[in-house]
């Protein structure tokens, strides 16, 4: 009788398959059977088939899981007899609706769809959202290597089109239930709604606003009536009050509150600035207190010890000749100077003796007006060594009062403005800077953007209320701007948009001219300027030394008793009929000072008919629209903080300076400038800034200061931006791209970041998951922080606004949030300028192309969040400090230079960083930490290398004797960039650990952590290094510039070889497309799926299972994650072995060239036998160099087991010193040693 049974069986390769079948084969659990059979079997259907619509379905729902089953490598044959399945469903009967299930099935995977786009809270976000993950679906589900679709990149690509298109499809449905139901709120198209016609908007409940129009013509000028006249007012449409003021709630939000039965309550705001000292005596234990009696009472002395240039210098010099030659032994008696210790020596002794000598050469250097005998060694200092001799009380000062105060200004700015982007159409923006500069014709009936207006407005006076109280403007200035400055920006060429220079907000506005005396009387000062008829401003004398007023003639008493003579005086007058120059004026009374008056003139010199005097008036706002001015309220406040905030802060650092540092005037009088100088003080000089009534140095003018002081004011200009030239410019902006395609646009250097930022938060004992006090997740609660009060409309953190004040964000926050305004963008890319040639107009487009490259929204978002790893490890560490006890300003400049602060001021580092070495900056910050951690708290690095002797411990436990003699194989004969220890210290872990796993091959995986330590490879040499005795970092790479070189010559001039596939033709143009290829690809973000990407090609290659003799197979999930900075890797004797060979081979066949090139010197008689045979026999020497060097890594293992490396123990290999009879001279040559 037949009767069904489960069958399993395992066919020739062990894998054991089963299916459910009904035979009258007797029952068994398991049999083996022949190939053939196992054949018949597959082509039984399983009992889905007989369900085809449901099988197709649970494909698809599945389609993420059998694509990460794909992407580990598991069940291969199996998904693939899963998937021609389906497709022979979908060709065969009732085909459509087969492939209808199948694609129904995938709109529920993966269910993360409905996280992202449930929380947007428009249908344009609902697309946005749903095209990345829809791009994360399609990447992460299974690839039909038999489609047409037949790679990840592609799959990824599709994904991303088909959810842009289904994800608001939901929203769409909910918006047709509101419809149908009356109830709930329909999700809006945008959430910056589009402008549309006013009649459609006036129906909505919108407002038609009038502004002033554009000037047609122009006559404000000598001779001319005053009059412009415009084309028109402007019609522009300002949203309704509904609009404005509801804000549209995401999908989840508003089916959840459709739902709500009871309203929330919001709670009350607390403080989140940690109680001070709240940890202080917390820690316990008695191997806490050892270590940090320790860290006290030793490592600090030995600290301060370290840090004089002698100490400095002599632990530069030992760690360099530590670790110039990895491969040295550690000590050898015999030879001593050749060992790593004994090389540590001599460059330890040379560092110290150096720094000795280089003392006692004296430099003289003019700063300034100033002029200094420097030693050496200061001059080296002040050249590498950021604020080299600068106190902590002036750092202090630096952090909070200069950079604190701009960053935190400037993100006050930053805040209102993106809500104003968040909030208001480009018409209500528009509306508004018209509202801020006090141009509208009109009242504007609207109460949110007045209030956004008075917001905006009380912030700009109150930051111009500073410039008053800093001496930067009068009283009587800022009264009259008090309600209408703003910040203005142009599209037009000759009004760039890029941020001025500190102090150019201080410059007079509008047009500028130099008239004589006649004309003025006679013509500007009666000429009132009218825009279509409407008053609109005035010419205005523009020098405080020039002067209108008239003279009078008084009677004053006489020098006899009863006498009296009469005067004629000058009395300043707006009215009056003549114009002088004050010569003295009497010092103004308290009143006048705050009325910003000058005092009364009492010498002058009046000034002939024909004498030129500057004059100004401001533009009118047509006029500045004829200029392009940007309308933008948003824009404008960001560029207003920009200006405002360098200003401000700028100025109070020099106020402050010069209350701490600057002597009082007491301790100057009856001293000369050469007895001051010999005490340590020189003096600020008095500079007015050009086109402007500001000192240079505010309130430090004519002051003494401390030497250090006055170095780092005067002599770096440290404050006073600097403009280059246009080429450096544009390289440093391209440069800053390159740099950014390797960093924040690379996953695994995010990867690196984070576990780098833990590393470092370890050896600082800065508490992560759990704090002293028992606190859980600090990280985390320090990153809600930080998100929270990022958040356009979320709640300020007292404790984030406290970090930024003090300068904990450090100076990149005001230009990374500038960046978002998109200025250059505005402007037309293509525009060309008829007074530039065809390279400076190229030059200009790729500027701007970079800009719109930078400023898109994938790019600026993995920026963004590549600046959260730091700051929330930043404030962290600062909220830690606080609880420990530290004053804001100590806790601040910790958290700062503990987690890599990039601002230096180092000339000679700033030189190379933005040149030749573009990433110099986190290895010269971190070195200086590393070390800092070695001498205070060393049983850090204890641990680290404990844990990766133990991961390499269990692998040989699990693996037995055999794959210890493997593993030591490996060891020796991994590349160059993989060998060797952590920071090559020979107490720290390998970089690359063993991990006790095996591929499907038996070979076991590693794991490189290289990149994981920070600053792990901040003291590895490499052998063919450019530059010798430098370590890997510091090598040039000339970031861009240097890519551009290596791809158009086809060499890498780093790494000594040539490109593959270059210099094989001789057609000009198919080198020049395989350079810009080469070039191409070289600036490619090696991100996953991305077209080009080198970790793309990865996927792909391991999903094909492309075979090579260099390189173990993987899986395509390894691939995937080593794109992600997870770096493992399947190592094998036989490809460690092939590449060795392909060396050694390489490293011959140059040998055999330079024999081959001395023979051809000798035949035509370049060098003579004797030299011929000097040369020969050190080459000879040098080729068994080789041969050693090679065999020494294969010292204890059998090579001839695989017959792959018969050339390197082949004597025969080189023949360079054979007899070989010559054809032309018939004479031969021999080499005998």
């Amino acid at each position: 009788m037949a009767e069904t049974f489960q069958l399993k069986y395992t066919n020739q390769d062990n894998i054991t398959s089963g299916v459910t079948t009904s035979n009258t084969l007797p029952q068994t659990n398991k049999i083996k059977i022949n190939k053939d059979f196992e054949n018949d079997l597959k082509t039984i259907d399983p009992p889905e088939v007989n369900n085809a619509i449901g099988y197709a379905f649970k494909l698809g729902a599945l389609d993420t899981v059998r694509g990460v089953t794909q992407l580990a490598g598991f069940r291969k044959e199996e998904l693939e007899a899963e998937q021609k399945k389906l497709k022979e469903l979908m060709q065969g009967k009732n085909g459509s609706a087969v492939t209808a299930a199948y694609f129904a099935g995938l709109l529920l995977d993966p269910a993360s769809w409905l996280i992202p786009f449930g929380k947007a809270k428009s249908l344009a976000q609902m697309g946005k959202y749903g095209m990345v993950s829809g791009a994360i679906a399609g990447a992460t589900g299974y690839v039909d290597k038999n489609s047409v679709i037949d790679d990840r990149g592609t799959q990824a690509a599709l994904g991303a089109l088909g959810g842009g298109i289904v994800a608001p499809s939901f929203g769409l449905l909910k918006n047709l239930g509101v419809t149908v139901t009356k109830k709930g709120t329909k999700i809006p198209l945008r959430l910056k709604r589009e402008n549309i016609s006013p009649e459609e908007a006036v129906k909505r409940g919108a407002t038609k606003i009038q502004l002033q129009g554009t000037a047609d013509e122009v006559d404000v000028d000598i001779g001319g009536t005053g009059q412009i006249t415009t084309k028109g007012d402007r019609t522009v449409i300002k949203s309704s009050e509904k609009d404005l003021t509801e804000k549209p709630k995401s999908f989840f939000d508003s089916l959840i509150e459709t739902f709500r039965t009871t309203p929330l309550k919001k709670q009350p705001k607390e403080s989140d600035i940690p109680v001070r000292g709240a940890l202080l005596n917390k820690q316990s234990g008695f191997i806490n207190k050892m270590l940090k009696g320790y860290e006290e009472g030793i490592g600090r002395k030995a600290l301060q010890a370290a840090k004089t240039g002698e100490g400095g210098s002599a632990i530069a010099g030992t760690l360099l000749g530590f670790n110039t030659d990895p491969t040295a032994p550690i000590f050898d008696f015999q030879d001593p100077l050749s060992s790593r210790f004994g090389r540590a020596f001599v460059g330890g002794s040379l560092g110290y003796l150096g720094i000795k000598g280089a003392k006692k050469v004296k430099i003289k250097r003019q700063i300034g007006e100033e002029v200094f005998y420097d030693n050496l060694g200061d001059v080296l200092g002040r050249a590498f060594i950021d604020k080299y001799g600068l106190s902590k009380s002036y750092k202090a000062s630096l952090y909070q009062t200069y950079e604190g105060q701009k960053n935190h200004i400037a993100s006050q700015f930053v805040r209102i403005a993106k809500q104003l982007r968040e909030d208001l159409t480009e018409d209500d923006l528009k509306i508004l800077y018209n509202m801020l500069e006090g141009d509208t014709l009109y009242d504007i009936p609207s109460e949110t953007l007045r209030k956004f207006n008075e917001k905006s407005r009380d912030l700009i006076n109150e930051i111009g209320q500073k410039y008053v109280d800093l001496g930067l403007i009068t009283t009587a200035t800022f009264e009259k701007n008090k309600d209408r400055y703003l910040g203005r920006l142009y599209l037009k060429d000759n009004l760039s948009p890029e941020l001025k220079k500190v102090g150019d907000d201080l410059k007079p506005r509008g047009s500028m001219a130099e008239v004589s005396v006649s004309d003025w009387f006679t013509d500007l000062s009666k000429m009132k300027i009218t825009v279509d008829g409407r008053p609109s401003g005035e010419w205005e004398i523009f020098d405080e030394t020039i002067t209108v007023g008239k003279y009078v003639t008084r009677t004053i008493p006489g020098k006899r008793a009863g006498t009296s003579r009469k005067v004629r005086e000058f009395v300043e007058d707006s009215e009056g009929d003549v114009i002088v120059k004050i010569l003295k004026r009497e010092k103004p009374t308290e009143s006048e000072q705050l009325l910003g008056e000058l005092g009364k003139p009492t010498r002058v010199q009046r000034l002939k008919p024909s004498d030129l005097i500057t004059v100004r008036r401001q533009y009118t706002k047509a006029e500045r629209l004829q200029m392009g001015e940007i309308e933008d309220a948003s824009i404008a406040l960001e560029y207003t903080g920009a200006l405002m905030s360098n200003t401000v802060a700028k100025y109070s650092f020099f106020a402050e300076i010069a209350d701490k540092f600057a002597l009082a005037e007491a301790q100057v009088v009856g001293k000369t400038s050469e007895k001051l100088a010999a005490e340590g003080y020189r003096k600020i000089p008095s500079q007015i800034i050009e086109g402007t009534k500001a000192s240079k140095y505010g309130k430090l003018s004519d002051k003494y200061v401390p030497e250090a002081v006055y170095r780092d004011i005067v002599g770096f200009q440290r404050y006073q931006s600097q403009s280059s030239n246009a080429f450096y410019r544009t390289y440093r902006k391209m440069n800053s791209l390159w740099k950014s395609s390797k960093t924040a646009w690379n996953p695994t250097v995010h990867v690196n970041n984070m576990f780098g930022n833990v590393i470092l938060s370890d050896l600082a004992d800065v508490p992560l998951f759990r704090g002293v006090d028992g606190e859980k997740f600090p990280l985390l609660k320090a990153f809600r922080m930080l998100t929270e009060h990022n958040k356009v409309g979320g709640e300020e953190s007292d404790l984030v606004q406290r970090a930024i004040q003090f300068g904990v964000m450090d100076a990149d926050f005001v230009n990374k949030e500038l960046k978002n305004f998109k200025l250059e963008q505005l402007a037309d890319i293509y525009k060309a300028r008829a007074d530039k040639g065809e390279w400076g107009n190229a030059v200009d487009m790729a500027s701007k192309i970079y800009t719109k490259v930078r400023n898109n929204e994938i790019t600026s978002t993995l920026e963004d969040w590549y600046r959260i790893e730091d700051h929330v490890f930043r404030l962290n560490a600062f909220r830690h400090r606080i609880k420990m006890g530290d004053s804001d300003i100590d806790a601040a400049m910790f958290a700062r230079k503990q987690f890599i602060d990039y601002d230096i001021n180092a000339p000679v580092i700033n030189a190379l960083r933005h040149s030749v070495t573009p990433f110099l900056s986190f290895t010269y910050r971190v070195v200086p930490i590393l070390a800092e951690s070695a001498v205070l708290r060393p049983h850090k690095y204890v641990k680290y290398a404990a844990l990766g002797y133990g991961l390499n411990k269990m692998s040989e436990l699990y693996g037995g004797e055999e794959e210890k003699e493997e593993a030591k194989f490996i060891r020796a004969n991994l590349p160059e960039y993989e060998a060797g220890r952590i920071l090559d210290m020979p107490f720290m872990p390998h970089k690359v650990v063993r991990l006790p796993v095996k591929d499907s091959n038996g070979n076991t995986k590693y794991l490189n952590i290289s990149r994981l330590f920070p600053g792990g490879d901040a003291l590895s040499f490499r052998a063919n290094g450019l530059l010798p005795f430098f370590p890997e970092p510091l090598q040039p790479t000339a970031g861009i510039g240097g890519d551009l070189i290596t791809s158009f010559i086809g060499y890498d001039i780093l790494r000594k070889r040539a490109e593959p596939g270059r210099g094989l033709s001789d057609d000009i143009f198919e080198e020049t497309g395989l350079a810009l290829n080469s070039f191409g690809k070289k600036l490619i973000p090696n991100f996953p799926f991305l077209p080009g990407a080198y970790a793309t090609q990865r996927i792909d290659r391991a999903r094909r299972g492309d075979v090579s003799e260099f390189r173990e197979p993987e899986t395509e999930l390894q691939a995937l994650v080593n794109a992600f900075g997870i770096k493992l890797s399947n190592k094998s004797v036989r490809t460690l072995a092939n590449r060795q060979k392909l060396e050694y081979q390489k490293l011959m066949r140059i040998k055999k060239s330079q024999a081959s090139s001395l023979k051809r010197q000798y035949r035509s008689g370049a060098i003579d036998e004797q030299e011929f045979y000097k040369r020969l026999g050190k080459l000879q020497d040098e080729v068994k160099d080789l041969q050693i060097k090679f065999m020494k890594k294969f010292e204890g293992y059998d090579p001839y087991a695989f017959r792959l490396l018969d050339d390197i123990f082949n004597p025969n290999s080189v023949d360079i010193d054979k007899t070989e009879e010559t054809q032309d001279t018939g004479f031969k040559l021999k080499y005998t040693r």
